[in-house]
């Protein structure tokens, strides 16, 4: 008889075991499948997203030693970000040279960090390998919820990476060292963009609470950091650093259908469960500990920052990583606080409690899974970029493609203002649209360009465009091939040539062909 029972408790020990065992094998499969993807598209020769080709611009200019953040003109307008990323992918670029691969390579480190910073900051609150791993496999799982973001040629992963070692340093470091690093981390995360501004005041506020010589120190360390560069890029942009980094942004209007969107389909509708556990690791953190706790202070911060950018226009999943990353964290904190728990039971109870925990995290992690595949683009999509790149190199003169003009710049050609930034600029304020527009249209009726390539739609440049350029068909007859993999859905496509300039296309013949 009681070899009967030990037998039944150890199946059921072994049942339990199995469920852990089947979490653990999702966890890495989702760790190895975005390390998977990542890898296998990052030498892609062209965007993976439509705005990587502006970052390739940037970055261009960082070498050749020209002014991130010049007046607006039809040659360059700048991301509205700060510059960091920019720099740090130059010195990318010089190892590997200008293309794609060097800046990717730059987020894909920081996306590796970023998973080993938020190990350790669950490590140190459970002294649980299990829960860290399963904060950081939970983190590589929202890749899809993310926008596929991590790994691509974006400002977003790296500034994630500065957030995360400043709020390590603010929250489990208590030297001189850590205060100063503190500050300068979260300085680093603003000079990679600028919305950490506001996601670092709520960790100030845990810094007052937990120590004023703290507070002081980190926030004398960003003061000077942050003033003093936003002097020097604005001394040398003659101010047009604040337009571009502050007024821009600040102007941008409310998207009223994300106040409540942006609980019930970037956070609730995926990650139910996580972001409850997480709420009751941090109410029972500060019930049992009668204190205010870090996480709630990074979880206002991370969850707000990403609020407030999701809230204007132009924000798109990216701006979730943040987000992400702190409900990752506290979802592995709070599963190390039910499995505590659940040791106060005995017997079944216990078994029963733990196997509740595993299915609870084996379904939130089933919300999660996405197609890799479909993020790897094809070897067509890298022929319609050959095929592309051979014909602009064959055209005599200039050519704007505002949406991908990195590709003028892979046929040996000068690419111009990207359309974003354009679109950034259009939207602000009358004086600076207007001065805009008056360049631009003073380009396009003089016919500086002898070939534009627009998107499938683009109301704007096709109203400015319409009576100096003739429309010739489109370069693309694939419905579907050279398309980015995440992003915006957009292409070259339409092409327009000179009125007066015509005969200025090398091999006229060959466009019925195409």
């Amino acid at each position: 008889m009681e070899r009967r029972v030990s037998y039944i408790k150890e199946s059921e020990e072994l049942w339990v075991k199995s469920l852990k065992y089947l979490l653990l094998t999702i966890s890495v499969l989702f760790l190895l499948s975005y390390i998977a993807t990542a890898c296998l598209r990052i030498n892609y020769k062209y965007e993976l997203e439509w705005m990587e080709g502006g970052s390739l611009d940037h970055v261009l200019r960082v070498l050749n030693n020209q002014a991130l953040y010049p007046e607006p003109d039809v040659d360059f307008i700048p991301f509205i970000y700060t510059p960091l990323y920019y720099y740090i992918s130059a010195v990318s670029a010089k190892m590997f040279g200008l293309n794609f691969f060097a800046l990717r390579l730059v987020s894909f480190i920081s996306s590796i960090l970023c998973f080993l910073l938020i190990y350790k900051m669950v490590w140190h609150e459970t002294k649980n390998r299990f829960c860290a791993f399963l904060s950081v496999s939970l983190f590589s799982a929202t890749y899809g919820l993310s926008g596929y973001w991590l790994d691509i040629a974006r400002v977003d992963t790296l500034f994630l990476l500065f957030f995360l070692a400043g709020v390590y340093f603010a929250a489990f470091r208590k030297s001189f060292f850590a205060f100063f690093a503190a500050g300068i981390f979260f300085s680093l995360s603003f000079l990679t963009k600028q919305i950490a501004l506001i996601m670092v005041i709520p960790i100030i506020i845990y810094c007052l609470f937990k120590s004023l010589r703290q507070a002081m120190l980190s926030s004398g360390i960003m003061l000077a950091v942050i003033g003093s560069s936003t002097l020097f890029f604005n001394s040398q942009s003659g101010c047009w650093y604040n337009y571009y980094i502050f007024k821009l942004p600040s102007e941008h209007p409310w998207v009223q259908d994300e106040f409540a969107s942006y609980w019930t389909e970037d956070i609730l509708s995926f990650l139910p469960l996580a972001f409850f556990i997480g709420l009751f690791c941090l109410v029972r953190r500060m019930y049992v500990n009668r204190r205010l706790d870090i996480w709630l202070f990074a979880f206002l911060s991370m969850i707000g920052g990403s609020y407030f950018s999701m809230l204007h226009s132009g924000g798109w999943k990216n701006v979730l990583l943040p987000a992400y990353a702190v409900i990752s964290i506290l979802f592995g904190i709070g599963i190390n606080e039910l499995l505590k728990l659940s040791m106060q039971l005995t017997g079944n109870k216990l078994q029963a409690a733990k196997a509740c925990i595993y299915l609870l995290s084996i379904f939130q992690m089933s919300w999660l899974v996405y197609n890799p595949a479909a993020q790897i683009p094809s070897k067509e999509d890298e022929q319609c970029g050959e095929k592309l790149v051979h014909f602009i190199s064959e055209i005599k003169g200039e050519v704007y493609i505002p949406a991908h003009g990195y590709l003028s710049m892979f046929a040996g050609k000068k690419a111009y203002a990207q359309r974003m930034a354009v679109e950034d600029v259009i939207s602000g304020d009358d004086k600076n649209r207007r001065l805009f527009v008056r360049h631009l249209t003073t380009a396009i009726r003089e016919q500086r360009f002898d070939l534009m390539i627009l998107e499938e739609e683009d109301s704007f440049f096709e109203k400015i465009v319409d009576g100096n350029y003739i429309y010739i068909g489109d370069f693309f007859k694939e419905p579907d091939g050279f398309f980015p993999v995440t992003g915006a859905r957009t292409r070259p496509l339409r092409m327009y040539i000179p009125r007066k300039l015509v005969e200025g296309i090398k091999g006229m013949d060959r466009l019925n062909n195409l």
